[in-house]
């Protein structure tokens, strides 16, 4: 796991702070948005990928279906 340091405009803190039961909870939550958002990021660079991959399977298929 990389560990870095964020800055969270403080406004915007004090508006979510309340829904959180402490620092450790909130910092959790912190934690796992961020690490969604850039498994979420990272996918626009595979599609491609995949897509090439799906194309080559599905002609594959087509040609057995000529047998």
């Amino acid at each position: 796991m990389c560990i870095g340091n964020i800055r969270v405009n403080d406004e915007v803190m004090e508006m979510v702070k309340p829904h959180f039961e402490g620092d450790k909870e909130l910092w959790a939550w912190v934690e796992k948005v961020v690490d969604q958002a850039m498994k979420d990021y990272a996918t626009q660079f595979t599609p491609a990928v995949k897509k090439s991959e799906n194309q080559r399977i599905y002609q594959q298929i087509k040609a057995l279906e000529v047998l």
